[in-house]
Order: structure tokens, then C-alpha cells, then sequence
């Protein structure tokens, strides 16, 4: 088994081990992270024709359409989906909200884009404002954090099978500042255990922050 370098690699080991067999992409883009994704199944969803042009899987499989608009139409449900779209509170919120009522009892929904450095990366052609809406989903519901060393990031994690019960959420327009302050709670505290045994069962990179309420069994 190869070592995860990237949320790619990440997104894999979930397929493989929960067996997960249908993908949801938001936000394709240039297919980068799409192309990666080995399952039985996955279907994508942009805006932009280029993530038609770009992906080497079937064109059949990729929606060229707001995200709104694909699930207004869409009829069946997912394992896992990767909400990477637009980079705005509010929209972010509303993916999550479709991407939860599309998503089997059993999946996962995963979050790009929650983690700027700074407010520069706060700027919607960049990180946006995602971060803000993963902070009130951390303050509703069970959440946890993959840190992607590789290129410096992270990915959120919400397991469906961990939170059962849809939580509406009120959105607040959070600052950068109290985000940065209180990034411990919202990224670190939240990050995969990085024990020798962990490590060498998860295959992670070697420097994973700490996660104190983590069930080693519930990835092993």
C-alpha cells in the first residue's frame, strides 16, 4: 500500500475501506483531483466546460451546471462527495445541505477550503469564505480534519452514520480573526492520531496533529 500524499490518495483509502462504490465531485474544475478518484462509479458537477475537456472519464458522468441546478434534477444517492464549488459561505452551506439529503446512511461528505492561512486567502478566487461555514458545522455537528501535508491543506470530514439527523444551521458571518484564533479547535484538536500504530495502518503522512476523542477503530 502506497503511502497518501495528497486528499486524492485520502479519498481512496475511504473508497477501499468503507467499499464504497458511487462518487460525487462539486466543483471538478480541472479534473485534477477527479481523474485520481478509483470507484465504481462517480459523477461531477461544474460550471465550467473545461472539467468536461479535462476528465478522462466518461463525458456522461459530467455535469456541465450550477450545483443548485444538478441537484434539482438529480435523482440518485452517493457514498462519499467532495464539495469543492464556489467558495462562498452561503453556497458552501447549501451543497452541504443537498449533498446530505443525496448521501447514504453509511457515507461521507468531505470539505475542500476550510482551512486560509490569511485573509488574502479569503478571497473568493482563492479559499474563500468555506472556512466559515465549516466552523458552525463544527459547532453542530461531529466533524473531523485529514491534513493534507503534501500540498499543505486540509479536508473536512463529516460521517454520516456519526450525525443521523439533519441540524439546521443559522448562519453567521464569522471573521478571519476569530477563525485564526481559534484554529486549533477547528482544525488541529479535530485531525486524524498520528500514533506510530495509526500511522502505520492508515498509511498517513508522518506529521498528523493529535485528535483526542479519535476512535482508532472507526478508520482501522
Amino acid at each position: 500500500m502506497s503511502i497518501m500524499h495528497n486528499r486524492s490518495d485520502f479519498m481512496n483509502y475511504l473508497i477501499r475501506k468503507h467499499n464504497f462504490k458511487s462518487y460525487l465531485e462539486l466543483g471538478v474544475d480541472n479534473a485534477w483531483n477527479y481523474n485520481q478518484i478509483n470507484i465504481e462509479s462517480k459523477t461531477g458537477v461544474d460550471a465550467s466546460s473545461r472539467s468536461l475537456h479535462a476528465s478522462t472519464g466518461d463525458p456522461v458522468d459530467m455535469f456541465i451546471m450550477y450545483t443548485d441546478n444538478f441537484f434539482a434534477i438529480n435523482e440518485k444517492k452517493y457514498d462519499l462527495i467532495f464539495i469543492d464549488a464556489m467558495h462562498e459561505m452561503s453556497q458552501c452551506y447549501i451543497d452541504f445541505k443537498n449533498s446530505y439529503n443525496f448521501l447514504n446512511d453509511n457515507g461521507i461528505i468531505l470539505f475542500h477550503d476550510i482551512w486560509p492561512k490569511n485573509k488574502v486567502e479569503t478571497e473568493l478566487g482563492n479559499m474563500g469564505t468555506v472556512f466559515k461555514t465549516w466552523m458552525q458545522l463544527c459547532d453542530t455537528y461531529d466533524t473531523s480534519v485529514y491534513r493534507d501535508y503534501y500540498y499543505n491543506d486540509a479536508v473536512g470530514i463529516l460521517e454520516k452514520s456519526l450525525n443521523p439527523t439533519w441540524k439546521e444551521i443559522d448562519l453567521k458571518d464569522q471573521t478571519i480573526d476569530h477563525f485564526l484564533e481559534n484554529e486549533n479547535f477547528y482544525i488541529h484538536s479535530r485531525c486524524i492520531n498520528n500514533t506510530q500504530h495509526t500511522l502505520l495502518k492508515l498509511n498517513l503522512p508522518e506529521k498528523v496533529y493529535g485528535r483526542n476523542n479519535f476512535k482508532l477503530n472507526d478508520w482501522c
